[in-house]
């Protein structure tokens, strides 16, 4: 009795100690801009895992989750991670893919100061005097 429950404690330290995330690609397809990365992670019993993917992306990405029983559930979702639970008593491994456009490949807009040709200088104006029938101005 007393070697089983030993073995059960080691096989949930065991699943305890494997939780976490692992990158497995990550590909970028220049003539779209768009990158598509994924990855698997483990999600410890009845607990919410933070995932943040390698590369962040300039909004959030379209995002795909699947488990063992797909009962895991994205909380939330940004450009540099997301949120998942698992409400089971048992660990999950959960497979992601996420596609979208990196932040890298974003270019900030140039501001060109003095280019081009001036608006036109204002005219003086003339001015205007009222003459009166008595000949005073």
């Amino acid at each position: 009795m007393r070697g089983a429950l030993y073995s059960l404690w080691l096989g949930g330290f065991t699943l305890l100690a494997g939780a976490g995330c692992q990158i497995t690609s990550t590909t970028h397809a220049p003539a779209e801009g768009t990158t598509h990365q994924r990855g698997k992670a483990v999600v410890p019993p009845g607990d919410v895992l933070e995932v943040y993917y390698p590369v962040p992306f300039v909004s959030p990405p379209n995002l795909t989750t699947q488990s063992t029983f797909d009962d895991c559930s994205v909380l939330e979702q940004k450009p540099d991670h997301f949120r998942i639970k698992n409400p089971n008593p048992f660990s999950r491994e959960v497979t992601w893919e996420a596609r979208g456009v990196p932040i890298t490949a974003v270019s900030t807009p140039t501001v060109q100061i003095g280019v081009g040709t001036p608006p036109p200088a204002p005219t003086a104006r003339k001015e205007e005097r009222t003459e009166f029938a008595n000949g005073a101005k």
